[in-house]
């Protein structure tokens, strides 16, 4: 498999292939068919017998299936060699979207580019193929337009907690894609994007795009937060739940938050270092400060992590799990005795826990997350910060490993 990026030539080639292939309407749509449902089960292999329904089915045979990268067949059932056959393949299914728009009503066909950009997103992302590089040259005006309608759509959703890289990838790609349409729509889908995305970051690549504004300078990048890493779910700590220690520890860091005791970090990042400033202060008046930089070559790992509320979770299920044994032992009792006032009390343990559990569970849910930051060089963790923007953190996650990349 060749992960090279195909030249422009071959593109073009491809491109003119697909135009003027004796056979290329139902090798196009064979194509798209074969590329939407490797997408859609997030795997390149295919097989013999799955390419021989599936060209069945769209009635090409081996003659039909020559081309001057090789039978397109056999490239399907084994897969690429060279990027140029990836281009290829990649502008097959191009032009099976646009037939198979063609003959759909308008209700279908906002379906239709909708999945096909979900499915291009990933194809691009994760495997050699590069369906959109195809699409100002195949897709017809009209259908150009559909996709700037789906490809804002996304973009325009917000997404936080592990799911923000993943959004932010995919929404770099569908920015990218926007500014290469020649369309008037496209234009003001990216002015849409770059007033209305509730992420600023992409906000600001919109704008770029826009040329209305330059990215943000990267060199003295800062992310500034609580000293200490943020809390963590496990066995430990469930237990100091419920023995009382947790409970004493919050005391004691209200009473040192009380006198006024600040522990913060702040992580900057330069050209090819980070530098780290740690501060102590009680009564407004610094204890102690540390400076530390790390070359970005020796940093093994830079974490993002957010923690959501766990104490109303873990006493939510137990309020809820308590309800229903309760629950459960006194409607028996119930039944067999036939009391009705034991049938009550079934049903009010039952409905008492279900009520805290919804009740603890709400209550989590407007509880703000709480990110972290965190830096580990040689295997031992140097930065732990807690209280940090989560954005922000994730930000600087990503310039780290785009620079030691």
């Amino acid at each position: 498999m060749s992960m090279s990026l195909p030249s422009v030539a071959s593109l073009d080639r491809a491109v003119s292939e697909v135009r003027q292939h004796p056979h290329a309407r139902p090798l196009a749509a064979l194509c798209f068919d074969m590329l939407s449902a490797q997408a859609e089960a997030r795997g390149l292999k295919t097989g013999r017998r799955s390419t021989r329904v599936r060209s069945a089915a769209h009635r090409v045979g081996r003659a039909q299936a020559e081309t001057a990268e090789g039978n397109l067949l056999t490239l399907i059932e084994r897969g690429p060699d060279r990027s140029a056959q990836w281009a290829l393949i990649g502008a097959f299914a191009v032009r099976g979207l646009d037939d198979k728009l063609e003959e759909a009503s308008t209700a279908e066909r906002r379906e239709i580019m909708e999945r096909f950009a979900r499915h291009a997103d990933w194809l691009e992302l994760s495997t050699p193929y590069a369906p959109y590089r195809f699409v100002k040259s195949l897709l017809v005006e009209e259908h150009q337009d559909l996709l700037i309608e789906a490809l804002e759509g996304v973009v325009l959703a917000s997404s936080d907690g592990p799911s923000l890289a993943a959004h932010r990838a995919r929404a770099m790609l569908r920015v990218h894609v926007l500014t290469t349409l020649d369309r008037p729509g496209a234009r003001v889908a990216l002015a849409r994007l770059a007033e209305t995305t509730p992420d600023s970051w992409i906000r600001a690549l919109a704008q770029h795009a826009l040329g209305t504004e330059p990215l943000p300078a990267i060199d003295g990048f800062e992310v500034k937060g609580t000293w200490g890493t943020v809390p963590r779910i496990s066995f430990v700590r469930v237990i100091s739940y419920f023995v009382g220690w947790a409970l004493i520890a919050a005391l004691g860091r209200s009473l040192a938050y009380g006198l006024g005791l600040e522990r913060t970090g702040r992580v900057r990042l330069e050209s090819n270092a980070l530098h780290v400033r740690r501060e102590t202060r009680l009564f407004g008046r610094t204890l102690r400060v540390s400076d530390a930089s790390y070359a970005l070559h020796d940093v093994g790992c830079a974490l993002r992590e957010v923690s959501m509320p766990a104490f109303q979770v873990l006493f939510g299920a137990l309020a809820l799990a308590t309800g229903v044994v309760l629950g459960v032992i006194w409607l028996s009792d119930a039944i067999a005795r036939g009391d009705r006032d034991l049938l009550i009390a079934a049903a009010l343990a039952l409905g008492v826990g279900a009520l805290l559990d919804l009740l603890l569970a709400g209550w989590g849910r407007l509880q703000r997350e709480r990110a972290g930051f965190e830096l580990i060089v040689d295997r031992e963790r140097v930065v732990a910060l807690r209280r940090v923007d989560p954005e922000r953190a994730q930000r600087m996650v990503e310039q780290i490993a785009r620079r030691k990349a």
